[in-house]
């Protein structure tokens, strides 16, 4: 891949990023913030990725849906560990790392049909 293409892949993946509502909240989770339920119902409806949808199942302490998320994008995931979260973070990253936004896209459309609400 040219350089320039991976900078303008880069920069649309950034935008891209910053406009989701649900990698929003994922963000604020990881600062210790709180989340309200009704942003996270609104966010779940409209992300585009499936990465940011498996962290928010996992930071907000709901391992069981967390699992099946990353079941569906194809990481076996351990709750009992430890270090579970810190796992699957990790492999998120390593799954995740140059897809094509179509097939993330799907994946989170796959995710969404599988766990309509998570704040249930």
């Amino acid at each position: 891949m040219p350089r320039r293409e991976r900078q303008d892949r880069a920069e649309d993946a950034a935008e891209r990023e910053s406009a989701d509502p649900l990698v929003q909240l994922e963000r604020r989770l990881r600062g210790s913030q709180s989340v309200d339920v009704q942003d996270v119902r609104a966010a779940w409806r409209s992300t585009r990725y499936p990465r940011a949808m498996v962290q928010v199942l996992a930071q907000r302490r709901r391992p069981e849906l967390a699992v099946q998320a990353a079941t569906m994008v194809g990481i076996a995931v351990d709750p009992s560990s430890p270090t579970w979260r810190e796992d699957l973070d990790a492999e998120l990253f390593e799954r995740f790392f140059g897809m094509p936004f179509s097939e993330t896209d799907s994946l989170a459309d796959a995710i969404r049909r599988a766990i309509p609400d998570p704040s249930v």
